[in-house]
């Protein structure tokens, strides 16, 4: 989840006497007409301290029970504390929120009240009043980074923080009460505000001219279930949804153990432990929150899984093979698979050991942009399959694996697998996002023919709202998305589109992947409206930490351009040899520094110029970010995380950071030692040094001997610092 840093100013308050109170900023004046924030003729004291017997009438208001206090004090009045006289205003306050566990008193029995409250003290009240559970949704160890991913601070630096505040005062206990006004109670699908309409501590009208009540014109619902494997399925929703909680319980239900949950728009990706065959189960979704901030409380929808078998081997095998719909067949194996695998002569689809459909050009279109490095997808060009018929899929021992491994030891493989009648979806728009006053973002229902859809020329657009009806056509076109994206999400560039207009935009001779639809003449109107504070519009600096005594992670609010490794960025006091964008989250860029950053220091860190959003934008805006401390985490020596034989005679070998690929390609610094039945030891030195990635290495030997066990002996490995580590040792089981 990407966040975007804020920050609130709170502004000296001048208060006086007149006809009323005058306010020198909203928050003030909103929780004075909520009922929630008194004044005494002169003032706030915002810079004042709160003693924690003011804190707990202030609490009390914040959940709506000031009345009903009032109303039935009596009941709560013997605290049971030393120090709490029962006839004090404030012993119900105290009391009745020591009932509902909201405050606590200290060990000797005593309360405090005229103690001033802490920062963490009133964090964690207020966190409770939203109805979050102490030490089970947080504890005083967390509550700094529980209140910021509620949303009652936004400054990004209480994810880190951990002393406490001693000199809290009353301006920061507006902040906290005044953020926490739209937020949803925990386990209710209302707000703050909503309750407080609901206790009738202000009427509905007041908090709809403070402008805090919004109106939810579509209502989150779930519309369907896609069952994708044993262990995967797809929610459909009618809407985007940023967050959710979920369960997947049986028929009796237990809850499945989920392992992974991916939220991407208006779908949910659910990994879950395997499911039994033909059983039904039921998908919960708890607390969905819609783009608008809106909640729903409870959303379920039941569904049957299927009996789909499923690989797992570290040979390169077939681990799936499901059909998508009559036409489209999906192939998982236990390897990732490169462009070699789109050759359709490799495949063939038979039906009681008869062959029905032979691979070639002609019958079969084949695709490796799937979303998933391990799969392939196989279109049939001219056939259709039929529902509930089993079917074999074989493919050829000539496919290789991104590996270099054979397709099941060099011998091929068949796989069953069962028909649908499912029709192919048609190529559609799911949605446009204006980025920016010249770049629109169009997402498609199916990935796209490169050509058609990186040709400049098929899509314009009209400006509505020009007297002159201006039109505009593309003068660039980017592939944008990835993994369930990739292919389906690109990024248009249009010239002076002007905010707050409406466009219409025509689409032409636009391609799926495998030309079985298009999409032309299509129309489609938009409003360009964008915000340069939104999350879209532009690439800022969120904020940096320090990963160890020698890396520095610093954090954007949008993906970045590889591009941005050339940046000019300074750390005071530091000198910066490196700058490496992460592939699996470009939104990181990772400082690499010469001499130790250590927890005893802090520096500033000003990025000048040469930050590049993912559409090769350049970023105008000089960026900073102070006192960043550094790590008391020494930097280890490369290490072999995992190394498994994935074929007779090839070795995959994991590292568990990034490794100088180009000074540890030597082969004979990887060693296979073995000891025979004799006891004589022997060595053999690797053939082939294959870096797939610069954490995954593939070694060849010749000759690998029918032994149980090897040891694997690396020397001389340099990781992306030109550190070396002398020499690594790892025992290997061999695999017959």
């Amino acid at each position: 989840m990407k966040r975007k840093m804020s920050v609130i100013i709170l502004m000296v308050i001048v208060v006086s006497l007149m006809s009323g109170f005058v306010y020198a900023n909203d928050e003030v004046s909103t929780l004075y007409k909520l009922k929630l924030l008194a004044g005494d003729g002169t003032g706030f004291n915002l810079e004042g301290q709160l003693k924690r017997s003011d804190a707990a009438a202030f609490i009390v208001k914040f959940i709506g029970k000031n009345e009903y206090i009032k109303a039935n004090g009596y009941k709560y009045n013997d605290t049971y504390f030393a120090d709490v006289d029962k006839n004090e205003w404030y012993a119900p306050y105290i009391g009745y929120l020591v009932s509902k566990g909201v405050v606590e008193g200290y060990e000797d029995g005593t309360f405090k009240p005229d103690k001033s409250v802490s920062e963490k003290a009133f964090i964690k009240m207020a966190l409770v009043g939203l109805g979050y559970e102490y030490n089970k949704d947080f504890d005083w160890n967390t509550l700094y980074t529980k209140a910021y991913e509620v949303g009652i601070v936004d400054d990004i630096n209480y994810t880190v923080k951990e002393d406490d505040n001693l000199n809290y005062n009353r301006g920061s206990v507006v902040n906290v009460i005044y953020s926490a006004l739209d937020k949803y109670i925990k386990n209710e699908n209302k707000t703050v505000v909503q309750r407080l309409v609901d206790e009738k501590v202000v009427t509905l009208s007041i908090v709809e001219d403070l402008n805090l009540i919004k109106n939810d014109e579509l209502i989150t619902t779930i519309n369907s279930i896609s069952v994708l494997s044993q262990t995967n399925i797809k929610v459909m929703l009618n809407e985007e949804v940023v967050s959710c909680k979920l369960e997947v319980t049986d028929s009796n239900g237990s809850q499945l153990l989920i392992s992974e949950k991916t939220i991407n728009g208006n779908e949910i990706n659910i990994t879950t432990e395997e499911q039994a065959e033909n059983e039904k189960y039921t998908v919960k979704l708890i607390d969905v929150k819609d783009s608008e901030d809106f909640i729903i409380s409870l959303l379920e929808k039941d569904f049957t899984s299927n009996d789909i078998a499923v690989i797992e081997s570290q040979f390169f095998e077939i681990a799936k093979v499901i059909a998508l719909n009559n036409r489209e067949v999906e192939v998982t194996f236990t390897h990732p698979v490169d462009e070699s695998a789109i050759q359709a002569l490799l495949y063939s689809i038979k039906q009681s050991n008869v062959e029905l459909i032979s691979g070639n050009s002609q019958t079969m279109s084949i695709t490796t942009n799937t979303g998933n490095d391990n799969s392939v997808k196989i279109w049939l060009n001219n056939d259709a399959l039929e529902s509930g018929k089993d079917y074999i899929i074989d493919i050829s021992c000539d496919l290789t694996s991104k590996y270099t491994v054979y397709l099941n030891k060099g011998e091929g493989q068949s796989f069953a697998f069962t028909g649908t009648d499912v029709e192919p979806e048609k190529l559609k728009l799911d949605k446009i996002k204006v980025l920016s006053d010249d770049y629109i973002r169009l997402t498609f229902n199916k990935p796209l023919d490169n050509d058609s859809a990186l040709n400049e020329t098929n899509y314009s657009m009209d400006d509505l709202d020009s007297s002159t009806g201006d039109y505009n056509q593309s003068y660039d076109v980017k592939f944008t998305g990835s993994g369930d994206l990739l292919n389906r999400q690109i990024d248009v560039k249009f010239l002076n589109m002007k905010k707050g207009h409406d466009y219409e935009l025509e689409i032409d001779d636009l391609k799926d992947i495998y030309d079985y639809d298009e999409l032309d003449n299509y129309e489609k109107e938009f409003s360009c409206d964008y915000s340069n504070d939104s999350d879209d519009a532009v690439v800022e600096f969120e904020f940096a930490m320090a990963e160890n005594e020698k890396m520095v992670n610093l954090y954007f609010t949008e993906e970045l351009s590889e591009l941005s490794e050339n940046a000019y960025i300074t750390i005071s006091g530091e000198t910066i040899i490196r700058k490496v964008l992460n592939e699996e989250k470009p939104y990181i860029l990772t400082l690499i520094l010469s001499s130790k950053f250590t927890e005893s220091e802090t520096e500033d860190i000003r990025i000048v110029s040469g930050i590049y959003d993912i559409n090769e934008n350049r970023v105008e805006t000089e960026m900073k970010f102070e006192d960043v401390k550094g790590s008391s985490k020494n930097l280890s020596d490369a290490k072999i995380s995992k190394a498994d034989f994935i074929s007779e005679d090839k070795i995959k070998v994991e590292f568990n950071r990034s490794i100088n690929t180009t000074s540890s390609d030597n082969k004979d610094d990887y060693v296979l030692e073995y000891e025979d039945d004799e006891n004589d030891n022997h060595k053999i030195t690797a053939d082939k040094v294959l870096f797939i990635t610069d954490k995954i290495l593939i070694l060849t030997f010749d000759t690998v001997e029918d032994i149980d066990e090897y040891e694997l002996i690396v020397t001389d490995l340099f990781d992306i610092f030109s550190y070396k580590t002398e020499e690594i040792n790892e025992t290997l089981n061999i695999i017959k």
